[in-house]
């Protein structure tokens, strides 16, 4: 007889509905009274990878927010139903309108189908926070969004097409490699631009995003991923956008980058997701 499946306390998952696709809403939240001035909340996307991590993270480190700079914090981790493994449908959700494929990334006659991030955002800050928030005391000024691999490039998008949507963004090893020239172009704008408040925004990539690991052996395959790493130059590109969004700093907003050194575009994911309770909701530099 199968032994009884393990659940978390204080989580909820419902259901719901965007752009003839169904999703999976993760909930997660404290026992601890909130704040005055309401609990922060982190939005998370790809749920089945960030939402245990995020609420384990979140509840281990706020027991003592005072020594840890992690406060209590509402989850809301967003994730296609039943999983996040439909690249065709994730592929959409996550590129913005107009952006072609990079040619040479699929065969001929494959390119996926873009343009649902604009939609995408819309829905998530309408109806999906609507949701989230209901019956909870949110504190507006510190929601995060967290995001990785082409959901970091949502994030990112998301950051230079409406910064007053979130406080934080959180991109782990961003796609950037899709629109390298309009993203530092659009960055460079926001940086300049005095309209709204400047955000607070971390960036992260692993060492080996841009070459082959020392755990994988040479072969004809790794030397077909050594290419694809070196086209895509997800190091350089990180580099680049927190150089270009560096003058956010001045105006009251921040920028980090995480080189993590010995990690690749996969464990990435937790060590990010460590740093993202405390920067975001913790409203702290590090």
């Amino acid at each position: 007889m199968p032994l009884p499946e393990v659940t978390l306390p204080r989580t909820s998952v419902q259901t719901l509905h965007h752009a003839g696709a169904d999703y999976r809403l993760l909930l997660g939240w404290p026992d601890e009274p909130a704040p005055v001035d309401g609990y922060p909340i982190i939005y998370a996307l790809d749920a089945d990878a960030t939402f245990a991590m995020l609420v384990g993270l979140v509840r281990q480190r706020s027991r003592r927010p005072d020594a840890t700079g992690v406060p209590p914090s509402v989850v809301a981790a967003l994730g296609l139903a039943p999983s996040h493994a439909d690249r065709t449908r994730r592929t959409w959700d996550f590129t913005p309108a107009g952006l072609a494929p990079p040619s040479g990334e699929w065969p001929s006659g494959a390119e996926p189908r873009t343009g649902g991030a604009p939609a995408l955002l819309d829905w998530l800050t309408g109806e999906v926070r609507q949701v989230a928030e209901r019956g909870f005391p949110i504190d507006p000024t510190r929601r995060t969004i967290v995001g990785h691999s082409l959901g970091g490039f949502f994030v990112v998008d998301a950051l230079l097409s409406g910064p007053e949507r979130f406080r934080t963004f959180v991109a782990a090893s961003p796609s950037i490699w899709w629109d390298p020239r309009g993203v530092m172009a659009r960055a460079g704008r926001l940086a300049a631009s005095t309209a709204v408040p400047a955000p607070r925004v971390l960036l992260s990539v692993g060492e080996y995003e841009q070459d082959i690991a020392p755990w994988q052996p040479a072969s004809a395959f790794t030397e077909g991923v050594r290419e694809r790493r070196a086209r895509r130059r997800m190091v350089d590109h990180v580099v680049e956008l927190a150089e270009r969004l560096a003058p956010l700093r001045a105006r009251g907003g921040a920028v980090e980058c995480l080189r993590l050194a010995g990690e690749d575009h996969a464990s990435v994911i937790p060590l990010t997701l460590s740093r993202a309770v405390r920067f975001g909701p913790g409203l702290l530099s590090s």
